[in-house]
């Protein structure tokens, strides 16, 4: 059975055939964000391209934000304006001609972990997408969880410091403002301009990479942003441990590249906030499968529900 898989991101859309448990086609173009026609016409010309013949018998779409499974209705993402309050699955099911199951990113991303990558044979798995921005995906009993609504997995929402910096859903103390590489880099810039010595001073450009960078140095001030970051993901990681008794929390996304660093501070958090007999049997890991996880997911979603 073939399978077709988009994962619709703020520069990218990604796609994937898949056959059965196979990837057997991969593509990517540049997003047009300019309205829900465009979009839908660069799903129309991927999927021709993945599949010339129209032999797909169902396909799934991932996008960046908040998704209605029942309407494929994305309500909330900085990235898409011109999907946001739209009912897509019916447009997207037009310009691919074949019924499509519209999802959360990360949800899809760690499904695809589940299935091809970091947590192969694994039931229940949390993935922590940590970029940008901060996001989440569940699988639970062997099944993308996407909840009552399809709004699961928001992790980089939940509340880890509560008098902390404001984040861009009008809350203050996210974790996505803990960790997110947005807020990491805006700490750093802010408190070198107010005479804050550090390496970075000199970094060009100052991103996240710059700061891990600088903390595999031994930069004394990048350590500092790096275990404030590690800390509020392992309080986070300790109340999914606590609520949902995984068995993996694999971390992805940009802050994936630096999980020798992350991984040992998020473990040594979510130990002292977590019953001992619930953390010993659950493992913190890398993700696997890189910037195309989100469309394997959203194809392999797509070929579960079809069966």
């Amino acid at each position: 059975m073939l399978t077709l898989g988009f994962d619709i991101g703020g520069t990218f859309i990604k796609a994937v055939a898949l056959r059965d448990l196979e990837v057997v086609g991969r593509g990517e173009t540049a997003v047009h964000h300019e309205s829900i026609d465009a979009l839908c016409a660069q799903l129309a010309a991927l999927g021709r391209d993945l599949d010339p013949s129209s032999e797909a018998k169902a396909a799934g779409v991932a996008v960046a934000g908040l998704v209605d499974k029942s309407t494929g209705r994305l309500t909330a993402s900085p990235h898409l304006p011109s999907l946001r309050n739209i009912d897509a699955k019916p447009r997207f099911e037009a310009a691919l001609r074949a019924p499509v199951h519209v999802m959360n990113d990360a949800t899809a991303a760690a499904y695809a972990e589940v299935q091809y990558g970091a947590a192969r044979g694994l039931s229940h798995v949390l993935l922590i997408t940590a970029g940008t921005g901060v996001g989440g995906g569940l699988v639970l009993n062997g099944e993308p969880y996407e909840g009552a609504s399809g709004f699961a997995g928001e992790i980089g929402h939940v509340p880890v410091e509560p008098l902390g910096d404001a984040c861009a859903c009008g809350k203050h103390g996210c974790l996505e403002t803990e960790c997110g590489a947005y807020y990491l880099v805006g700490r750093a810039r802010a408190a070198i301009g107010s005479g804050v010595h550090s390496s970075l001073e000199k970094a060009d450009p100052l991103d996240a990479a710059a700061i891990f960078e600088a903390a595999r140095q031994g930069d004394y001030f990048a350590l500092n942003l790096i275990d404030r970051a590690g800390l509020a993901l392992g309080r986070a990681c300790a109340m999914a441990l606590q609520i949902l008794d995984l068995e993996r929390i694999v971390i992805g996304g940009g802050l994936a590249r630096s999980a020798d660093l992350l991984i040992p501070r998020i473990m040594s958090a979510a130990r002292a906030r977590t019953f001992g007999e619930i953390f010993d049997r659950a493992s913190f890991v890398a993700a696997e499968l890189g910037h195309q996880a989100g469309a394997i997911g959203a194809a392999a979603t797509a070929m579960h529900r079809a069966r």
